[in-house]
């Protein structure tokens, strides 16, 4: 998603995303993972929101043997492998870490959206600096952070530099419309929401049921984000039975509809063999409902 954008020499994305975490995630572990096969220039990875600051990440990765741990880019590639320098074992990834944040000082007067802009500018080569939220800024009169924007475009594409905005939307002002390219970060797929299932199952000792049983359960959260499934499934489940219900994962998916002003989620009792004529329309209904897509 990002690392073709990142040789290519794009110095702001807005990646549009209601999961500005598991965004983060993905694309830190991407650019990581792209450093270490060659595919584009290694950059060091930031974040920045309105109460931690600049947020320095790495990856962690540790010994099984000794327990010791190592920052990834300390330890040298051999053969597509990292080894513990002190018993040779294989190194195994753990979570990103953080090694160090920073905060405007007294000196920096700068207002808290144009801080990380101005950071960014004055680091080294190579960055890429993750913003959380940062739509907020990008507003018609603020005309400072447009400017800023528009002054170190240039040097960061020459630099290597690149600034990510994870916003849930983004309306760009006309003076950034040709600077600023938007990328779409996906819903959870099948398989992830199957893996916060299983993982809140196994947690907590709940039965999931058949295979069958769990393609419902998982369909019926397509579409939440993994928070929203996590707490749907936890929802569903009913200590009587020791199972989860998928009724009740879709009610809370309705939810996504009930916030939305234009739409009206309702349950009905009857079916179209109650409902007179339009024969075509039913049928091509039915189709659409058994299908994959639905």
């Amino acid at each position: 998603m990002i690392k073709k954008y990142l040789s290519a020499g794009y110095p702001i994305l807005a990646v549009k995303t209601c999961e500005p975490e598991r965004a983060q995630k993905e694309i830190l572990q991407e650019i990581f993972d792209a450093q270490y096969e060659n595919e584009c220039e290694r950059h060091q990875c930031f974040s920045w929101n309105i109460l931690n600051g600049i947020v320095h990440w790495h990856k962690v990765l540790k010994c099984s043997k000794c327990g010791s741990e190592y920052i990834s880019t300390d330890i040298a590639e051999h053969d597509g492998k990292r080894y513990c320098p002190n018993d040779n074992e294989e190194l195994t990834e753990k979570e990103f870490a953080v090694s160090q944040s920073k905060q405007p000082s007294d000196n920096e007067k700068y207002p808290p959206g144009i801080f990380p802009l101005h950071w960014l500018q004055a680091e080294a080569n190579n960055i890429a600096l993750l913003l959380w939220n940062y739509h907020k800024y990008l507003v018609p009169n603020n005309i400072e952070i447009i400017q800023a924007l528009q002054n170190y475009r240039d040097h960061w594409k020459q630099r290597g530099k690149v600034a990510i905005l994870l916003v849930p939307d983004i309306d760009i002002v006309k003076e950034l419309d040709k600077s600023i390219t938007i990328i779409d970060f996906n819903l959870p797929s099948g398989n992830e929401i199957e893996t916060v299932l299983e993982c809140l199952a196994r947690g907590n000792n709940m039965e999931i049921g058949s295979d069958e049983e769990k393609h419902i359960l998982v369909n019926a959260a397509s579409g939440l984000t993994l928070f929203e499934a996590e707490n749907a499934f936890a929802l569903s489940h009913e200590i009587n039975t020791a199972r989860f219900n998928p009724h009740i994962v879709m009610e809370q998916k309705a939810q996504m509809v009930k916030k939305n002003a234009s739409l009206e989620y309702s349950h009905f009792k009857e079916n179209f063999s109650q409902i007179g004529g339009l024969d075509n329309l039913k049928q091509f209904c039915s189709r659409v409902i058994k299908s994959d897509i639905s």
